[in-house]
């Protein structure tokens, strides 16, 4: 039983730096409708971008995290009005096509500048532990879950609180309509893919704490993101960080019955009794085809 509890609540935690991922990906098909495969690649270079910046300004990540977070939101909003835009909208086999290339073009180049030895950033609480009795918590992974948390509840805010947010929800609703209403649905694409890519670079930032880093660090997290944001309902950011704890709960909790390899079986198999059972999702909603 200590076990299981144990493994749960490090599972919690690592769901609470999933969640910011899922809530990312989830933005940008909610608004775009658009799978972005190089979304794993913007979180590797967040991690780049962390490690580099603490070297040479010799600041805690987590003061790191926010301009680093903020810098690729204007990087995701480039890459969106001057690639990703050239797609005709609607064309989605082109548009993952584009995302998967262009994520191995960023890996390919982190290898070429970076090397595949991977690099590390030791702190205090890196290895740190709080026991609670026959329990811990890692310090690292408590203070990343909770700046995910806060972060989310800073993008719910923005969501739902400002002119800006409600543009965004009203175009993942109904585009057409949107345009009518006299927004402009291309700038809004911008806006939704450069806060997602800035929320995934955010999240490397946090990672950044207690992972190691190397060219291919984000690609296992694409899958974590995309199972997250199908189990919760694609579109539906509540349902994506909801998503994401469950897959990092049953990520950690298979890890006590199950051997290396198969521990991402159970995960997997959620996903498609999911799929079978409610395929839109935990808060998606049904439609007649």
């Amino acid at each position: 039983m200590t076990a299981l509890l144990q493994h749960a609540i490090d599972g919690l935690l690592l769901g609470g730096v999933y969640a910011l991922l899922a809530a990312g990906l989830a933005l940008i098909f909610g608004v775009m409708r658009m799978a972005n495969f190089a979304q794993g690649s913007f979180v590797m270079l967040g991690m780049y971008a962390t490690f580099f910046a603490h070297r040479a300004l010799a600041l805690d990540p987590y003061l790191l995290a926010l301009p680093v977070g903020v810098l690729f939101l204007v990087v995701g909003y480039a890459v969106e009005r001057l690639v990703i835009e050239r797609v005709p909208m609607g064309d989605q086999d082109a548009q993952m096509l584009l995302t998967i290339g262009l994520s191995y073009v960023v890996i390919n180049l982190a290898v070429n500048r970076f090397g595949v030895t991977p690099q590390t950033i030791v702190l205090p609480y890196t290895f740190a532990l709080w026991h609670l009795g026959p329990l811990y918590l890692r310090q690292a992974e408590v203070f990343a879950c909770a700046a995910s948390l806060i972060v989310m509840a800073g993008l719910y805010g923005l969501l739902h609180a400002t002119w800006t947010g409600r543009a965004l929800r009203a175009t993942a609703d109904d585009p057409r309509a949107a345009a009518l209403s006299g927004m402009h649905v291309r700038r809004l694409h911008g806006m939704a893919f450069g806060i997602g890519v800035g929320l995934a670079a955010l999240a490397g930032a946090l990672l950044a704490t207690f992972t190691p880093l190397s060219p291919g660090v984000g690609q296992p997290y694409i899958l974590v993101m995309f199972i997250a944001v199908v189990l919760g309902g694609i579109g539906s950011i509540e349902g994506a960080v909801l998503g994401a704890f469950l897959v990092g709960l049953i990520e950690q909790i298979a890890a006590i019955a199950l051997p290396l390899q198969l521990q991402d079986v159970p995960v997997f198999a959620l996903f498609v009794l999911a799929l079978m059972l409610r395929p839109q999702g935990l808060f998606g909603v049904g439609a007649r085809v």
